[in-house]
């Protein structure tokens, strides 16, 4: 399941990361300008945590309430901590102290997949190698994209920015996926059988 969910996860966090600048933009207007290099930071994190996306829900499966309980106070003790420090530092940092909650909160998680289920990082990550390959794979052509934008001073809006990003990026993703024989192809081609079951089905089509 962390396979099929980091297949989607992964890549789309990066794309984010990359994107920030003119989503943003799109979003909420030039005045939130500032706030890409958050935006970007947030995906990051994000990306950081997504091999242990599912493991407090295995451990809760396997009866240990208890171990994901003292993880989450332990993790929110911290986050609340570098919360607390925007009293005295500027937001910018605020948000980069937030990935030691993170981190703490990756090792937590394969400390007790570890100890709970014997999986080790090595393994878990050797496992989820497909969907990390992903990633450079599908962002390449985007960051392309805004790399030819910046440097050769070529305006464009961010809408456009965004709507051939958004295209570069899933058809590399689908290509990516089959060339890769990712899982996910497999589910997708069970999906499109489906479909065409239903339309066959449909006695107006």
């Amino acid at each position: 399941a962390t396979l099929h969910m980091t297949g989607i996860t992964a890549p789309m966090m990066a794309f984010l990361a990359v994107m920030a600048e003119p989503l943003t933009l799109f979003l909420f207007g030039e005045q939130w300008t500032p706030s890409t290099l958050l935006a970007t930071l947030l995906c990051l994190y994000v990306l950081l945590f997504s091999p242990f996306s599912l493991a407090g829900n295995a451990l809760i499966a396997a009866g240990h309430v208890s171990r994901v309980m003292h993880i989450q106070l332990a993790v929110q003790c911290v986050k609340v901590s570098t919360l607390l420090s925007s009293l005295w530092l500027p937001l910018e940092q605020v948000v980069m102290l937030l990935v030691l909650s993170t981190f703490m909160s990756a090792v937590l998680h394969a400390r007790a997949l570890k100890q709970k289920f014997g999986l080790g990082s090595r393994r878990l990550f050797r496992a989820l190698r497909p969907s990390f390959i992903l990633m450079p794979l599908t962002v390449a052509a985007p960051l392309a994209l805004r790399l030819t934008e910046h440097f050769q001073a070529i305006e464009l809006s961010p809408f456009v920015q965004l709507a051939a990003g958004g295209c570069l990026f899933a058809a590399a993703w689908l290509i990516a996926i089959y060339r890769l024989r990712h899982p996910l192809s497999a589910e997708l081609d069970r999906l499109v059988l489906h479909l065409r079951k239903r339309v066959s089905r449909d006695p107006n089509t």
